[in-house]
């Protein structure tokens, strides 16, 4: 994505208007969301919905910008009635890790794929038997390697261009998080109704 021409003529300069940027940042996050949503793979998601669905324990991973999205997450986990842990302690983050069994997700929100403690908690997990689930960046790295299942975040970081020195943000991206986050959301709420008609049938 980050060399498609529309995308980089939507980047934001310092000569930018207010309505300019505002413009450019409603592509760079529609186009994010359009792209995301456009790589699901049906089954595969239908893998996941299942997984959480059944899950005894979900342990949400996220590190710098991602941490709102699993916040956001793990509040909307919550009403649905599902176990969630979140802990922002990297230490903290190990020791959950170390408790998960077969059974138990361990998911990770995150574009950097390279963070060392997220590879811990994650091989940590694995070693105890927990199925571990990524939304992560497409590109191929570490983590994706070792997840079980991924759903790719598709998006270019919102740049700033200021005096050849761009400041990278990842506003786009994280509207590429919060629309997987939502939509794995409002899955497992129609699940949970579905289960719930069936079993009072």
């Amino acid at each position: 994505m980050g060399n498609d021409p529309q995308q980089l003529q939507n980047q934001i300069s310092d000569s930018d208007t207010l309505i300019t940027i505002a413009q450019k940042l409603a592509h760079q996050k529609t186009d994010a969301i359009i792209e995301t949503t456009k790589a699901i793979d049906e089954n595969n998601f239908n893998k996941i919905i299942k997984l959480f669905y059944c899950a005894h324990r979900i342990q949400l991973i996220g590190y710098g910008h991602s941490v709102a999205i699993v916040n956001d997450f793990r509040s909307k986990l919550l009403t649905l009635g599902m176990t969630v842990i979140t802990e922002q302690d990297n230490q903290f983050q190990i020791a959950i890790a170390n408790t998960l069994r077969s059974g138990d997700i361990q998911c990770h929100i995150c574009n950097n794929s390279y963070h060392q403690y997220s590879l811990l908690t994650a091989q940590n997990a694995i070693t105890n038997g927990a199925t571990i689930v990524a939304l992560t960046t497409s590109e191929m790295s570490p983590l994706r390697q070792l997840a079980h299942f991924t759903l790719d975040t598709l998006a270019i970081e919102t740049s700033i261009q200021i005096q050849d020195q761009p400041d990278n943000y990842s506003i786009a991206s994280q509207a590429a998080q919060q629309t997987l986050t939502d939509l794995l959301f409002i899955a497992l709420a129609q699940l949970k109704v579905t289960t719930n008609k069936n079993n009072n049938a």
